[in-house]
């Protein structure tokens, strides 16, 4: 390797070291205390947290008002709140739908904007890589987003790593049927189904292309 080559990778490797330390730093690095949300033990009493970590946190900053996007508990704005729960749980699937739906919601999406969102996403994967609901929650977001092919992405890292869910099953058809592949999103349909997934959009989205029996009226 040539010294002007070995030079120019250096270089390219500190600026992304960069920009990963600007992206962490813009939502909320990694300051302790930080928990997985997926490790049972913090559904669990400890000594710091009696009443659980998820607890001590759910209870001040993650209700239902938050979750739905009615208010915040510690100021007007869910978002907040939103964030302050994916600061101590960076991988709080929860969390991270409500600030996806935040960022389209009429009265609070100019509190966030699709690149936060993203970054506490890239935080999440940064912190759990193998967390599959995360990367099915991302798909998720994609999707809503209309960037189909990255939706995709992840979703299909989610399946990689196990995820079987109803839900997976269901969110993931509906955009295999976006992208026009029904013979796959036919198959994700019959999972979620017999999984007892309880919504019949995607059956009827496939019915409506002539892949899916058409429903009795």
């Amino acid at each position: 390797m040539r010294v002007v080559d070995a030079i120019i990778i250096s270089i390219v490797a500190a600026a992304s070291s960069i920009v990963e330390a600007d992206l962490l730093e813009k939502c909320g690095g990694f300051q302790p205390p930080v928990w997985d949300y997926a490790d049972r033990q913090n559904w669990q009493p400890t000594g710091d947290a009696p009443q659980t970590r998820i607890k001590l946190v759910e209870n001040s900053h993650f209700n239902a008002g938050v979750e739905r996007l009615v208010k915040g508990q510690t100021a007007a704005n869910p978002v907040a709140d939103i964030t302050y729960t994916l600061r101590r749980f960076p991988n709080h699937s929860r969390a991270l739908w409500a600030l996806s739906r935040a960022s389209r919601h009429p009265q609070w999406k100019t509190a966030t904007s699709f690149d936060d969102v993203v970054c506490y996403f890239e935080r999440a994967l940064r912190f759990r890589s193998k967390d599959p609901t995360v990367w099915m929650i991302y798909g998720m977001h994609l999707q809503q987003e209309g960037k189909y092919d990255d939706s995709a992405e992840k979703y299909a890292r989610a399946e990689q790593l196990g995820l079987n869910s109803s839900e997976f099953h269901y969110n993931y058809g509906l955009l295999l049927a976006d992208k026009g592949d029904f013979g796959t999103a036919r198959m994700h349909a019959e999972k979620a189904y017999q999984m007892g997934y309880p919504l019949p959009g995607l059956r009827r989205k496939l019915a409506a292309a002539g892949h899916w029996p058409q429903e009795q009226p």
